[in-house]
């Protein structure tokens, strides 16, 4: 005889994950949480440059639409180029950050992140393209179809609300 399991409602409902196409998503934050940089080699077999180094790791649960309840997810970068790391690799972390509402100095002080436990629930805006599976050379391995997320703006809600026809 083989082994018996009970399925909850929500397990028996779901679906598979779906990867939206290439848009902008209004999400949720559902998870976040501080990784290093795993050890690897680059191209050349060379050590590669960022190892243990700091990303934040985002988890996004998409709230509204046809792709209602799918998950994004996006690395981001915690280190800049005064730590090795080539320039502009700050500005995801700058667009996330001023999407939230943080001012974000001007003058290069030091500016101190917010602890990941309040960033978790907040809402934003997640734009990126949805990418096909294949090979990809900088993860130097077959990756599976993904959405890749490119930028982040203020949440606004994209459902239309009210009655804005002027038509009886």
């Amino acid at each position: 005889m083989g082994l018996k399991v009970n399925f909850s409602k929500t397990e028996a409902e779901s679906k598979p994950r779906e990867i939206p196409p290439t848009g902008e998503y209004t999400c949720t934050i559902l998870n976040l949480e501080e990784r290093a940089v795993k050890p690897g080699v680059d191209d050349s077999g060379k050590p590669k440059a960022n190892t243990g180094k700091p990303y934040w790791n985002v988890d996004f649960l998409i709230e509204e639409g046809p792709y209602e309840g799918n998950h994004l997810f996006a690395n981001i970068m915690l280190f800049g180029e005064n730590e090795g790391a080539k320039e502009g690799t700050l500005r995801q972390l700058v667009h996330f950050l001023k999407a939230l509402g943080y001012e974000i100095p001007l003058d290069g002080s030091d500016f101190f992140l917010p602890e990941t436990i309040d960033l978790m629930g907040k809402r934003i805006n997640v734009s990126g393209s949805k990418k096909l599976a294949g090979y990809d050379k900088r993860a130097g391995r077959d990756l599976n179809d993904r959405f890749e997320v490119r930028n982040y703006k203020p949440a606004r809600s994209l459902t239309k609300s009210g009655n804005s026809s002027i038509l009886p």
